[in-house]
């Protein structure tokens, strides 16, 4: 028996003993009832302390509901519980309620369960759907179905069947068939064709009959075939002389039942007429006629037949001509060859039904170059079944030439190739057309022959000239077509004159080859040269320069043997005459004591037998200066600079140096990158250094440095920036507080802004008015805050000042309360007299529980009479 087990009533103890449940199982026996009836099952149940009772409803097979626990809110369960006993009823079962029931007691000791089943017995469920109706004739149909799902909990003894009567709208039992039947059917008879019929079917037990499944829509009694449609797509699969062969397609509709056979008719072209010559070998989409005659034209059309008859017929098939079907092209070369194809300039040229044979027919193209003539817009190709014919519009010379025709099957191909040409003028003689050999009378005049002489040969060319002048062309000789060359001697002398040669053939003259490009000037051959490239400077020093150009692109009949250097100083007129020197294939020169520092321009002239030419384009102006120099920086502006915080700071630098050296700032051994406060900017021989605004963090010592192929240079610069001081370091700690003082102490400021730190201010929090009020200042990092209200609480802050200005505040993290660091000691014991005489007592106490933070030094005695009148001290 456990403390925690006894039962106190009436102020006795009673022991109560720790049970394990246990169902009594006497009466957990299985039961059979019927749809609508009722049960009950009462279980005893031991266990200390008493259990607590539950019925859980197991998974249904029926309604596939899963496992669940029976509450008060079940329609037809009722649950009643007692200490020891719980009892289970139902009423007004159904079928769903037949499944296995699970009771359980439970307490702190553990639990018992167990299963019981009910068995409900009631009609079955109506049979599965869909009820299926085939097999439709004009007496009868099949009918399909599949068995209930739930049978009712006995086995089905059969099925029911009835049918609507069409007439009088009334169901009629039709007949049965076994429950135990499988697959589920049922042969319906007797049925009025034409008539329309619905079907039904219900399920049979020992229980009773099931609701019916009843058919989709209702079926029309009659015979499920009728005459068949007319194959389609017939047509010639194959042929040859003597026969022809035809294949269809299955007609769009049978009639209902299975064709059984094809018959096919023919006609022949003389006489129109439709006649039976066989049939199909059974239902196979093929026909061979045979015993055709070669050359004359047949056509073709079936019939489809079922056990109903034969269809209307087909469409019927093109005419066909009675022939091989398969053998290559053969272009007629007879015809193709029997002529010379030519025609003139313009004309019309036409060649028309060449034979082409082949089977089946071949296609036939036409090609000229490579090139398909189909697609040409003058060209017209005309091809019919066997014959060709080529139209060509709006010739040109350019057609003449070898024409290709190919034919080609499935079987094979054949080429031919024809000579088409068409005749006229010649072409223009070919160029350029040259004169050379010019002097002051006249000079020779050459060209080439004509690429096209028209079809005919050349009889001769034909020459003229222009005065460029007077702008009119005259006659200046002929000569015959085996020379392609004039001789002129009768020009007049300073005249610029141009040349024109055509040649002429039987079909007439062709276009002019006009020439040369720019117009012959008739004189001497040779002039002074023309302008040299404009020279380029490629090397120089501070008082000298080299230079280089391209010769003259006109010698103008005599080559160059010399040139003149020219050059002046920028912004003068004045051309000075500088060194000769011999012409080469690269020519080049120097020019020597120029002046350092000043800008010179520079041209060039060439010189033939005929004197100096024009002068050549100048150079832009070129500052006198050494080529190469290390850089060298101007430190002109790199004194020390002081500024204070927020001011701009400016510093710009020159930096010499051939070429431009390449410039760089440095800050603490890192190259400086433009910011937003740190910009830096280069140009040709200068940078800048630009700090927008300065802060106190920039303060230090700046590199610039210069670099180019001759050496490098580089400088410092110091910048020094002052503000106001950074805060004084913490933390800020009281200490040596007292009643009416304290004392403060703190650490002096990581940057002191660049000044000496003069004194800090230090001040305190009132409590009353929530102000900081002065606290007084101090030349060092401690100080004594006096006076202080006894009592109260405070805070204190401290800044430090130098000449620019007060730092921001320390503020101590923590607030005091201004007293003495003890109190008075609490109150010894009430005294206890030890021995007493008439004019002494002697007493003994505790000492006080608290000494007040600080120890104790006496005991002051007070007495009074017994009268109690006041206290005063003993001694």
């Amino acid at each position: 028996v456990d403390a925690g087990d006894q039962d106190a009533n009436d102020g006795k103890v009673r022991a109560k003993a720790k049970v394990k449940p246990r169902l009594v199982r006497d009466n957990l026996r299985i039961a059979t009832i019927k749809v609508g009836g009722t049960h009950s099952w009462s279980v005893d149940v031991i266990g200390e302390p008493i259990t607590d009772k539950t019925w859980t409803q197991g998974a249904s097979y029926i309604t596939k509901a899963k496992e669940a626990l029976i509450t008060e809110e079940h329609e037809r369960i009722k649950l009643t519980h007692i200490d020891y006993n719980t009892i289970f009823e139902i009423k007004d079962a159904l079928r769903k309620d037949n499944c296995k029931y699970k009771v359980r007691a439970e307490n702190c000791n553990g639990f018992d369960e167990e299963w019981v089943e009910l068995v409900v017995l009631g009609r079955p469920a109506r049979p599965e759907g869909p009820l299926e109706v085939s097999n439709i004739t004009a007496n009868g149909c099949k009918l399909r179905w599949k068995a209930p799902l739930d049978d009712g909990g006995m086995p089905i003894l059969e099925y029911n069947i009835e049918l609507l009567c069409p007439k009088t709208k009334k169901w009629i039992k039709k007949g049965k068939c076994a429950g135990d039947k499988f697959p589920l059917f049922f042969d319906v008879d007797g049925l009025e064709e034409g008539q329309e019929y619905l079907f039904r079917v219900s399920a049979v037990n020992e229980e009773g009959e099931s609701e019916p499944l009843e058919g989709d829509k209702p079926i029309k009694a009659k015979n499920p075939f009728g005459l068949p449609e007319p194959p389609i797509k017939v047509e010639l699969c194959d042929w040859d002389v003597d026969h022809m062969d035809l294949q269809w397609g299955f007609p769009p509709s049978d009639g209902g039942a299975p064709i059984l056979l094809y018959k096919v008719e023919m006609r022949n072209a003389k006489d129109e007429e439709w006649h039976e010559v066989g049939e199909s070998d059974g239902p196979k989409k093929f026909f061979q006629q045979t015993g055709l005659t070669k050359g004359e034209k047949y056509s073709f059309r079936v019939r489809s037949v079922n056990k109903a008859g034969k269809s209307e017929p087909s469409d019927p098939t093109p005419y066909a001509v009675a022939r091989p079907r398969k053998y290559p092209p053969i272009i007629d070369r007879d015809y193709l060859y029997k002529d010379k194809l030519w025609v003139r300039t313009g004309k019309v040229l036409k060649f028309e039904n060449l034979p082409v044979d082949g089977e089946p027919p071949a296609k036939v193209s036409w090609y000229f170059k490579a090139r398909n003539l189909a697609e040409d817009e003058n060209i017209t190709v005309t091809n019919v079944d066997y014959l060709t014919s080529i139209e060509i519009r709006n010739t040109v010379r350019k057609m003449t030439g070898m024409y290709l025709i190919r034919a080609i099957n499935e079987h094979g191909k054949d080429e031919a190739e024809v000579e088409f040409v068409v005749l006229g003028p010649p072409g223009p003689p070919e160029g350029p057309l040259e004169v050379t050999d010019v002097h002051k009378e006249g000079g020779k005049i050459k060209w080439k022959k004509p690429m096209d002489d028209g079809g005919r040969p050349i009889e001769k060319y034909v020459l003229e000239k222009l005065d460029t002048e007077t702008g009119k062309w005259s006659p200046c000789g002929e000569v015959d077509a085996d020379k392609l060359e004039l001789e002129l001697n009768n020009l007049e002398t300073g005249k610029k004159m141009k040349f024109r040669v055509k040649a002429k053939n039987e079909e007439g003259e062709s276009e002019w080859l006009e020439g040369p490009l720019e117009p012959v000037l008739i004189k001497d051959p040779f002039d002074p040269p023309g302008p040299p490239g404009l020279p380029e400077i490629p090397d120089w020093t501070e008082n000298s320069v080299k230079l280089k150009w391209a010769p003259p692109l006109r010698e103008n009949g005599a080559p160059v043997t010399h040139y003149t250097i020219e050059y002046r100083e920028y912004g003068t007129d004045n051309w000075i005459v500088g060194p000769k020197v011999k012409a080469k294939k690269y020519p080049d020169g120097e020019v020597k004591d120029l002046t350092p520092g000043k800008k010179y321009e520079f041209r060039a002239k060439a010189e033939n037998k005929a004197g100096l030419g024009d002068p050549s384009e100048h150079t832009t102006p070129h500052l006198m200066k050494a080529r190469f120099a290390p850089p060298k920086i101007d430190r002109t502006n790199l004194d020390q600079k002081v500024v204070k915080v927020n001011q701009q700071v400016v510093i710009e630098v020159d930096v010499s140096g051939e070429p431009d050296p390449q410039k760089q700032w440095f800050f603490n051994g890192e190259e400086i990158k433009t910011s937003e406060m740190v910009k830096v900017a280069h140009s040709a021989y200068h940078t800048k250094l630009m700090l927008i605004p300065a802060k106190r963090h920039m303060i230090g010592k700046y590199t610039i440095k210069a670099k180019n192929n001759s050496g490098e240079d580089e400088a410092d610069v110091e910048i020094v920036i002052k503000g106001k001081p950074g805060p004084p370091e913490g933390p800020l700690k009281p200490f040596d507080i007292t009643k009416n003082s304290c004392k403060l102490k703190w650490k002096p400021p990581k940057d002191d802004g660049g000044s000496p730190i003069e004194y800090y201010e230090i001040e305190k929090l009132d409590p009353l008015t929530g102000q900081w009020l002065p606290a007084g200042t101090s030349t060092t990092c401690e100080h004594t805050v006096k006076p202080l209200s006894e009592g109260k609480e405070y805070k204190f802050r401290v800044r430090a000042v130098n000449k620019d200005g007060e730092s921001p505040d320390l503020e101590g993290d923590e607030s005091i309360i201004a007293k003495n660091p003890f109190d008075p000691p609490s109150k010894p014991d009430k005294p206890t007299p030890m021995d007493w005489g008439v004019d002494f007592c002697n007493l003994k106490w505790k000492v006080p529980a608290s000494d007040g933070g600080s120890p104790l030094t006496e005991y002051i005695m007070e007495i009074r009479d017994k009268d109690k009148r006041a206290w005063k001290e003993a001694f």
